[in-house]
């Protein structure tokens, strides 16, 4: 009589045992057999990587979205989906007002707009001006140059220089009739004397100038030869990382 209860017993366990097994996966039917609930149970999806999200926000957080939208209409600057800078051409007139060169320069670490200028460089000696704007400019600091149709019309090679100095890498063969755009941190130069005192070297219009600053990104719309109009829009998102920009020093720190 022990023996039958110590039987009993035993089978009380196993089956205890199989139906715990067999409920251990809440999505598995009962009606499976066992061959097909141990396969369930072995193959379940992976829990979701935690580390892997927390990383991607992270850099998500330390990088800036900027995008940028040049039509026949008009140029549209959006940091982290914020409107930063706009300009709307007349529609209808001979000439857009929109057009030229745009330079916007953002701040490195804060975001905010600390130069805007637009250069006529479909009229004589504007380039001069944009020139000497873009070899003013602080090294890492975020630069934000488009050029909207007739944009080369009188754009010298001193100008395409220090645009090739950014790290512009298109705008020399940039015909008219077509936009292009760059974001890129302003470049670190070697101090030199004052000019005054050198004669003032014309830059090679053959031979690309080198290099220096850092591209996030560059985009240009082709014109079709059928086409005699002005190339179709462009729109560019890039994503730029936040560091803090250089400081001053010596006696006059900003």
């Amino acid at each position: 009589m022990a023996v039958e209860k110590w039987a009993f017993g035993i089978q009380i366990v196993f089956f205890l045992l199989t139906h715990a097994r067999a409920n251990r996966n809440v999505y598995l039917r009962r009606n499976f057999t066992m061959e097909w609930r141990k396969i369930s149970e072995i193959r379940t999806l992976h829990p979701v990587n935690e580390t892997a999200l927390e990383i991607l926000e992270a850099m998500q957080e330390e990088t800036y979205k900027i995008q940028m939208i040049v039509n026949k209409r008009r140029i549209g600057i959006y940091l982290d989906d914020q409107l930063v800078y706009e300009k709307v051409g007349i529609v209808g007139s001979a000439v857009r007002t929109h057009s030229g060169m745009h330079v916007v320069v953002l701040h490195p670490s804060r975001g905010h707009v600390m130069l805007a200028r637009q250069f006529l460089t479909h009229q004589p000696a504007e380039d001069r001006n944009l020139a000497a704007c873009l070899e003013s400019l602080m090294p890492g600091n975020i630069l934000i140059v488009a050029a909207v149709p007739d944009a080369v019309m009188f754009l010298g090679p001193d100008a395409v220089a220090r645009l090739e100095e950014m790290g512009a890498s298109r705008i020399r063969y940039l015909a008219r009739h077509e936009a292009w755009v760059m974001v890129a941190h302003t470049p670190v130069r070697a101090q030199t004397p004052p000019r005054y005192h050198y004669p003032v070297l014309k830059p090679n219009v053959t031979v690309p100038a080198k290099p220096l600053g850092r591209v996030w990104g560059e985009s240009v719309s082709i014109r079709l030869l059928e086409k005699m109009d002005a190339s179709a829009f462009v729109d560019v998102d890039v994503f730029v990382p936040k560091f803090s920009g250089m400081r001053w020093t010596g006696p006059y720190e900003w």
